[in-house]
């Protein structure tokens, strides 16, 4: 320890009793339990809002996305069995077909580009 924190911890632990309640011994406790307090409140909430982040985010998008070579689009037969030989691993949740395609799009000298995916709801 630093010797200014021994000399304020002396002070106080062999001060009389009547000088462990006074104003600024109570105020130094009370801050420190607040600001502890509030301290905790903060990280549980920013963990709850990562956790819940995470969540959305990998559950909404691909995280494998198989494509035919070449870069074309596979075939609807094509896709059927890729997604066939893919239903037999337990490992994966579901496997969709699904369509991506780079948009542009421009307004008041603006311009914007987007990823559209469309996917097939029915299953």
């Amino acid at each position: 320890m630093d010797r200014l924190e021994t000399f304020f911890l002396s002070k106080y632990l062999h001060a009389p009793k009547r000088n462990l309640f006074r104003f600024s011994f109570v105020f130094m406790v009370l801050g420190i339990v607040l600001s502890v307090g509030i301290l905790s409140a903060g990280l549980n909430l920013f963990e709850g809002y990562e956790s819940t982040l995470r969540s959305l985010l990998l559950d909404s998008f691909a995280h494998i996305s198989i494509q035919a070579s070449g870069g074309g689009y596979m075939s609807l037969e094509q896709s059927k069995k890729v997604i066939h030989k893919l239903d037999s691993r337990a490992e994966l949740v579901s496997a969709i077909p699904s369509i991506q395609y780079t948009m542009m799009a421009m307004a008041n000298d603006k311009i914007r580009t987007a990823q559209l995916r469309a996917y097939d709801f029915e299953s």
